[in-house]
């Protein structure tokens, strides 16, 4: 958590304060955590295709309701181009992917990979957006890095144990 506040520049005036972007933020939270104990406990039998079909058919049936002031259905249009490439890269690819690759990934590399995401958004909003990354960006993305890296490297040394020499008889 800390790498995340300094990574946001809170503390040296880059960032104010927003209550309803506070608020979405929570909200995304606890969405993503449905999403997450959902496609782990819920239907274990279906096909992840299917689980990732209903899952984002849901996605859209909430946006619709939280957001229909901004939704303009037109199919063909400039928008409706950025709308389907923005629906695959954002909801329906990870969900396959996710679906996927979890059940095969061991639980601990899991959440290394989940906790990675705040570093690789930086890092593809600087090579495909050209945003520019702060230095308290860079630090609290290291710190993020680390916090994940050094209990892994702490719990292997620890588990190592001396070799013991059994006398031949």
């Amino acid at each position: 958590m800390t790498g995340v506040v300094i990574s946001t520049g809170v503390f040296h005036g880059e960032a104010t304060l927003n209550v309803q972007g506070l608020l979405w933020g929570l909200a995304a939270g606890v969405a993503y955590s449905l999403v997450i104990i959902s496609s782990s406990n819920i239907a274990n039998g279906v096909r992840v295709i299917d689980k990732a079909k209903l899952l984002t058919f849901g996605a859209f049936i909430a946006s619709l309701f939280l957001f229909n002031k901004n939704i303009d259905i037109a199919p063909i249009s400039e928008s409706s181009l950025w709308s389907v490439i923005n629906a695959v890269f954002s909801s329906i690819l990870p969900v396959l992917l996710y679906g996927f690759g979890m059940p095969r990934t061991h639980s601990s590399l899991a959440g290394m990979l989940v906790t990675t995401e705040l570093p690789a958004a930086f890092l593809f909003s600087y090579l495909l957006l050209s945003d520019a990354i702060t230095s308290y960006q860079i630090a609290g993305c290291i710190i993020i890095i680390l916090s994940i890296v050094a209990p892994l490297i702490i719990s292997r040394f620890r588990n190592r144990s001396p070799v013991s020499h059994i006398p031949h008889q």
